[in-house]
């Protein structure tokens, strides 16, 4: 009986160091990643930093402006299009899916995908003979995100079998206060993306 028990204790035991090792395992890895993603993003590969941000960005980041408001400097819209059977639909706003309208967290999505899109843009594209080159813009982790929310959504909509599928994102420039100039209006199509190179 005694020999039943100290196995039994033992087992416990084992599952027990198991399982507070698992834990510690998992929380040096999440403040690890917390560590990355807080630094300056010239510290680490670019990988690892997306990596980091894909992680954080959904359930920890939060977006204060505690101290000073953050006046906005443009207002971004993404739009997409998609080619089926034999013809392209109309252009539809990406922030307010069929289906999806007043949905809470599908409007902040949208603004934040936009907001980093417009980044992405200002950082990785540039002209050659006056013609945009996308090559930068195409391989970076939001504009990924975009394509997969985008295709999420058609696919909820029993549109998933599309030949090809094209973003547009329409940024709107605040003027400077008090200049009482219009707001300066900028569009970017994004290069058509077949359903192949989607997958």
């Amino acid at each position: 009986m005694k020999e039943a028990s100290k196995k039994v204790f033992k087992k416990n035991r084992f599952i027990q160091k198991g399982l507070f090792l698992l834990c510690l395992g998992f929380f040096f890895v999440h403040f690890l990643i917390s560590l990355i993603y807080t630094l300056p993003k010239q510290y680490f590969p670019a990988k690892v930093s997306e990596l980091a941000a894909g992680y954080m960005y959904p359930s920890f980041y939060q977006g204060w402006s505690l101290f000073a408001p953050d006046v906005p400097k443009w207002h971004s819209d993404l739009e997409y299009r998609y080619y089926y059977q034999g013809q392209w639909n109309d252009w539809q706003s990406s922030s307010c899916f069929p289906g999806g309208e007043g949905h809470p967290v599908q409007a902040r999505i949208a603004q934040k995908l936009n907001h980093y899109l417009t980044n992405q843009l200002r950082d990785n594209l540039y002209y050659e003979n006056k013609i945009p080159q996308f090559d930068k813009v195409v391989t970076q982790g939001h504009y990924r995100g975009a394509v997969y929310l985008v295709r999420a959504e058609l696919k909820k909509l029993n549109q998933e079998n599309i030949d090809s599928l094209q973003l547009k994102l329409n940024v709107s420039y605040a003027p400077k206060p008090g200049s009482g100039a219009p707001a300066e209006l900028r569009t970017v199509e994004y290069p058509i993306l077949s359903t192949q190179q989607a997958n």
